[in-house]
């Protein structure tokens, strides 16, 4: 069931109370538009949780759920992924019942689906490479669709798998749940989202309901490890020498720095803030001088209404 977490002296929400290295953790800081969602989000592992988010709970499953809708919170956490001979050698010790319980269910058994599960494993002998092998498997032979998907009620698993073969990534991670879980790998749907986009302009990642995502944990010894099934374009790298004016992000820039500095912050807080805001304007404003005349004239008007707003605080 659900457990409340206890606060520290320092008021932080204790996730976990294993002794860990503060050098060793990873922090994010989350603002968050008007959502009609408690659920708190991090990387996994989540250690801390700084934030005025009420009462905070955590599931048998790991998810976190404010009692308030939170806004502006602070996310501590360890990335805790095993080494390749851990994984290599994973399988060999028994499977916690509460994990088997859980996480081996299989809503309706499919002989064609267990059949198809030890055809792409076939040969593979350790559970890493069978996990591999699945995720490969739908990754190369499925292709990733939003539109024209063929809906069936009574089995639509079966139906993406043998029969139409395209869908969105709920139906991929759902697919590879249920192949891992006939072969007797303990596997579970993780949703949340992708890293987003980067803005180098205010230094920060916009997330978007777009960005929502669907992938796959399989229980390797006491560890959860993600996978992702569906398949995903190729990312091309931006050269990051060259600033690419994009008013989209200027925008963005702006509207996060009224929300960040100027709604949530206190004076005192503003006052510092404005400091490290105007080195940012500097930064800014050297790129400015190399870009095309076109762009300069925008982005000089930009960082004029910057500059002057600066001022007014």
């Amino acid at each position: 069931g659900n457990r409340f977490l206890s606060r520290d002296v320092q008021g932080l929400y204790n996730v976990s109370n294993s002794p860990v290295d503060p050098q060793q953790l990873i922090t994010q800081e989350f603002y968050l538009a008007p959502l009609d969602t408690r659920v708190v989000f991090g990387l996994d592992k989540v250690m801390k949780i700084k934030g005025d988010l009420g009462e905070v709970s955590r599931d048998t499953n790991g998810s976190l759920m404010a009692m308030s809708r939170p806004q502006h919170y602070e996310v501590y956490s360890r990335m805790n992924r095993p080494s390749l001979p851990q994984l290599n050698s994973a399988g060999r010790t028994p499977i916690p019942d509460r994990i088997r319980r859980y996480h081996l269910q299989i809503p309706q058994y499919s002989l064609q689906i267990e059949q198809l599960a030890q055809s792409i494993t076939n040969g593979r002998s350790s559970m890493l490479h069978k996990v591999v092998a699945v995720e490969k498997y739908l990754q190369t032979n499925y292709r990733y669709s939003l539109t024209d998907i063929t809906q069936d009620a009574k089995d639509p698993i079966s139906k993406f798998l043998f029969e139409t073969k395209k869908g969105h990534c709920e139906y991929f991670s759902t697919s590879m749940v249920m192949l891992l879980r006939h072969l007797g790998i303990p596997a579970r749907i993780v949703n949340g989202f992708l890293q987003g986009e980067y803005n180098d302009i205010g230094g920060f990642y916009v997330v978007r309901n777009s960005d929502a995502h669907s992938w796959v944990e399989a229980y390797f010894d006491g560890t959860w490890v993600p996978f992702d099934p569906s398949p995903r374009p190729e990312l091309v790298a931006a050269n990051s020498d060259k600033f690419n004016f994009d008013f989209h992000k200027i925008l963005e820039s702006i509207n996060f720095f009224w929300d960040r500095y100027i709604l949530i912050f206190s004076g005192q807080d503003q006052v510092v803030a404005i400091t490290a805001l105007r080195d940012r304007y500097q930064e800014l404003r050297s790129r400015v001088s190399s870009s095309r005349d076109q762009d300069r004239n925008v982005l000089e008007s930009i960082l004029n209404w910057w500059k002057k707003n600066q001022k007014t605080l």
